[in-house]
C-alpha cells in the first residue's frame, strides 16, 4: 500500500502540471499526456476509459479506480511504472519556458502551500502550549498562598458571621457592625500568621527550622564586596530570589561558616506576594555574641528585589463574603499586624503583670499567716500568765532566771515573724525585749561578780 501511495502521489504531481484542456499544451505536455495514456494502456485500462478521462483532462483520476491499484502492486506492472518513470525523465528535454515557468509556479506554490501548514501547526501547537501554560497558572494559583489563606480566611470568617439560632435579629445586626471589623482582621491575621510565625520577629522568642523557604548563601563577590543570598522552596529546591548583603571580606568567611547559627528575623511589613506566594524582602540576620551580658550581637540585613511584588491585602470584597449590612472590611497586613502584635504583647504584658500581683498577693497572704502564727506563739510563749507585759524591775529574784528564759523565747519568736514580714511594731517590741535581756544580763554579771567576790572573802576568812 505504502508503493502505491508514493505512485500516486507521483501521478498527482505530474498529471496536474500536464494535464489540460483550457490552454495550448507545450511539446513536453503532450508527450507526458501521451506517455501516460501508453502506460494506462500497458496496465490494461479499457481505452474507452482512458479517452473518457483524457478528454476532460482528468487521467490521474483513473487512480482512483480500484482495479488500478491492484495492477499496479504486480510485478508487471511496477516494470510498467518503472518504465513510464525513465521515459518522462528522458521526455523533460523537451521543456521550454513555459513548461519551467509552470514548474517554478507550481513549485512556489506548494511552498507557499507548505508554509502556510506549517504556519497553521506552529499556530495549534502555540495555542496548545498557551493552553497548557494557562493551565498551569491555574494551578499554581489555586495552590498559592493567597489563595488557600483567603479560602481559610473566608471559611472562618463567614461562620463567624452567621445568625445564631437563638440569636435576635437586632442582636446579630449590632454584632456585625460593632465586632465585624476587628473579628475579620483577627481572623486575617491569625491565618497569615500562621504561616510567617515560624519565623523569627517582633523580639518574641520563637525560632522554627519549619520552613517552606530556606534561606542561604550562595556566592561572595570579594571585588565589590557583596554576598548573594538565595531564597529557595525548600520542598523543590528551586531558587526563588537573590539578595545583596554588604559584608566586608574580613567578616564574608566567618558568615559563611556560622551561617547556619544566625537567626533569621522577618517582620511583618517585610512580607509581601510574589506570584501569590509570601515571601520577605527583607531578611534580618542575628546572632548574639557569646558572653555579652549586654546583649551585643553581630546584625546583617539582607534586602531582596522582589519584582511585581503585592501587598498582603484581604478584603471581604475580593474574598466574595457576602453578609447581608456588613460595611466592606479590608485588612492590609504590613499595616496592621504589627499594631496587632504590639497590642498582644502588651495584653500579655498586662497578664503577666496580673499573674505576678496575684502571686504576690497570695506569698504576701501565706507570709501573713507565717507571720501571724509566729506571733500567736510568742503571745502564748510558756511564761506569758506570769510575765507578759513585765519588765526586770518588777520580776522578784527568785523568779529572774524563768523570766530570762521567757524573754528569749519571745526574741527567737519575733526574729522568725520579722524573718517572713518586716513590722514597726513588732520590731519594736523585739528592741524591747533586747534591752530587757541586756538588763537580765547585766544583772546576772553583776550577781556573779559578787558571789565570786564573796568567795573570795569567805575562802580569805576561813585560812
Amino acid at each position: 500500500m505504502n508503493r502505491f501511495l508514493t505512485i500516486l502521489l507521483f501521478f498527482g504531481t505530474l498529471l496536474g502540471s500536464t494535464n489540460s484542456i483550457a490552454q495550448t499544451k507545450t511539446p513536453y505536455q503532450k508527450k507526458a499526456e501521451a506517455l501516460s495514456i501508453q502506460f494506462f494502456n500497458n496496465l490494461g485500462v479499457n481505452p474507452a476509459t482512458i479517452k473518457k478521462y483524457s478528454d476532460t483532462g482528468d487521467l490521474g483520476a483513473l487512480f482512483l479506480l480500484g482495479n488500478i491499484s491492484e495492477k499496479l502492486q504486480t510485478e508487471n506492472g511496477m516494470l510498467a511504472f518503472l518504465k513510464y518513470k525513465q521515459d518522462l525523465k528522458n521526455a523533460e528535454k523537451l521543456k521550454n519556458a513555459t513548461d519551467l515557468k509552470r514548474d517554478a509556479d507550481k513549485k512556489a506554490s506548494e511552498e507557499k502551500k507548505k508554509e502556510a501548514q506549517l504556519t497553521k501547526q506552529r499556530e495549534r501547537e502555540e495555542q496548545r502550549e498557551a493552553a497548557e501554560m494557562e493551565r498551569e497558572r491555574k494551578r499554581k494559583f489555586e495552590s498559592s498562598d493567597y489563595v488557600r489563606i483567603g479560602n481559610e480566611i473566608k471559611e472562618v470568617f463567614k461562620e463567624w458571621a452567621e445568625k445564631g439560632e437563638f440569636e435576635k435579629t437586632t442582636d446579630y445586626e449590632s454584632r456585625l457592625l460593632k465586632e465585624g471589623s476587628n473579628r475579620f482582621n483577627a481572623i486575617c491575621f491569625n491565618a497569615l500568621n500562621e504561616r510567617t510565625k515560624i519565623f523569627f520577629h517582633d523580639n518574641d522568642n520563637f525560632y522554627s527550622n519549619d520552613r517552606w523557604l530556606s534561606i542561604s548563601p550562595k556566592n561572595y563577590d570579594a571585588d565589590s564586596e557583596l554576598y548573594y543570598i538565595s531564597i529557595s522552596s525548600r520542598f523543590d529546591e528551586e531558587e526563588i530570589l537573590t539578595g545583596r548583603l554588604k559584608v566586608s571580606v574580613k567578616n564574608a568567611q566567618s558568615l559563611k561558616n556560622e551561617f547556619n547559627t544566625y537567626q533569621q528575623i522577618v517582620e511583618p511589613k517585610d512580607w509581601v506576594f510574589f506570584n501569590h506566594n509570601l515571601i520577605p524582602s527583607k531578611v534580618t540576620l542575628l546572632k548574639r555574641k557569646e558572653n555579652s551580658d549586654n546583649g551585643e550581637a553581630i546584625q546583617y540585613s539582607v534586602e531582596f528585589d522582589v519584582d511585581n511584588k503585592q501587598p498582603i491585602v484581604y478584603s471581604t470584597k475580593n474574598l466574595e463574603v457576602n453578609v447581608p449590612n456588613l460595611p466592606p472590611i479590608s485588612f492590609d497586613y504590613a499595616g496592621q499586624a504589627p499594631v496587632i502584635i504590639e497590642k498582644d504583647r502588651q495584653k500579655k504584658l498586662e497578664q503577666k503583670a496580673s499573674e505576678q500581683k496575684e502571686l504576690q498577693e497570695k506569698q504576701n497572704a501565706n507570709s501573713d499567716i507565717k507571720f501571724n502564727s509566729w506571733l500567736e506563739r510568742a503571745e502564748n510563749a510558756e511564761g506569758s500568765d506570769r510575765f507578759k507585759n513585765k519588765m526586770t524591775k518588777d520580776i522578784p529574784k527568785t523568779d529572774l532566771a524563768a523570766f530570762s528564759v521567757y524573754n528569749s523565747t519571745v526574741i527567737t519568736l519575733y526574729e522568725k515573724a520579722l524573718e517572713v514580714k518586716e513590722d514597726t511594731l513588732v520590731r519594736k517590741e523585739l528592741e524591747r525585749r533586747q534591752l530587757i535581756k541586756n538588763e537580765i544580763e547585766a544583772i546576772n554579771e553583776k550577781k556573779q561578780k559578787r558571789d565570786k567576790a564573796i568567795k573570795v572573802v569567805t575562802g580569805i576568812l576561813a585560812y
